[in-house]
Parts: structure tokens; sequence; C-alpha cells
């Protein structure tokens, strides 16, 4: 399932990896975006288990064919999702296309019945997550950092806008 969205002169496509060279450019980008800028300390694993299970769903949001941000969800239960990692490749920052991987990995969630999401956000992009309809939520699983908050949004149904685009469910 891919999900699109269009902006002027652009179209942004989130899916799953397909090839080696994506699955290397999702890896990149999460590493360098979240590892290295919000936790030196940890150690990025590209071979990590919650990579290969069957509920979580590695996913890449590309701009004209172009890798420029990644996303995983996880399918907690049958209506909680959980948002992990949402890293947009730093050369790409600050142009919008957080909010659009946002919005169509919230597509994704309710497009397999999910109707709340979590997440773990860090401290330095709270404000964009609270611009995005994300609150303070309760979750029992630990943030990977202190300097973290726990955020949570439930979908809303219907057809969802951003900036004028409509967003639109494709096979």
């Amino acid at each position: 399932m891919r999900f699109e969205a269009y902006t002027t002169g652009s179209k942004f496509e989130l899916r799953s990896p397909e090839r080696a060279a994506e699955w290397a450019g999702y890896h990149s980008i999460r590493e360098r975006a979240i590892f290295e800028r919000h936790l030196p300390e940890m150690e990025y694993r590209t071979d990590h288990p919650d990579e290969q299970k069957a509920e979580n769903h590695p996913l890449c949001l590309f701009r004209n064919g172009t890798l420029v941000g990644v996303i995983r969800v996880d399918f907690l239960d049958s209506e909680k999702a959980a948002f992990r990692l949402l890293a947009i490749d730093p050369a790409c920052q600050r142009q919008g296309y957080g909010s659009i991987a946002l919005t169509l990995a919230e597509q994704f969630a309710k497009h397999h019945g999910r109707l709340r999401v979590v997440l773990h956000a860090h401290r330095s992009v709270l404000f964009f997550y609270a611009r995005n309809g994300y609150l303070h939520a309760e979750w029992d699983e630990a943030p990977l950092s202190a300097d973290s908050a726990t955020l949570g949004k439930r979908l809303n149904l219907g057809v969802a806008q951003h900036d004028g685009s409509v967003f639109i469910a494709a096979a």
C-alpha cells in the first residue's frame, strides 16, 4: 500500500522500502537525523530485531522519487499505533516534509484500523508535534532519552488535509 500527497510541483509517497538502496537510505536518515544529533550515546543498529517484526512497518517518504524521510509505524494493539523515529534527511529539513510524513503515516495507521497514535518526542521537536495536533499522553513504554516526552493523538475520520493539499491513499 502506498500513500500519496500532492503539493505544488511535488508528489510525495509514503511506502515500505523495496530495494537494498532504499533500506540503506532508511537507516542512514535515522542514524544521521536522530541518533547522531539527539542520541549520540546510543549505537544505531541496522539489524535491530524490531525492524523485522510483522506488526512493525518501516516506511520511506519520497518526494518526486527521491528519499527525503522515514518513519516506522508499529501496531501496538487493534486500536493503537506507535510512531517511531520520524526523521527527515538533514539536507531536507524545514521544508514541511515532516508534517507531510506525519499526515501520511496517520493515514497509514487509520487505513489499518488504528484510532490512536502514541510516540516519544525529543524536547527539541515538541513544538513541531504540537502544531500537528499531538498532546501529552500516557504510555507505559519508557522513552529512549530523558529529554523526551510522550505524546499522542486521536486520529480523525474523513479526508486529511495539510496546507491545502488533499492526501489520497493509493493501492
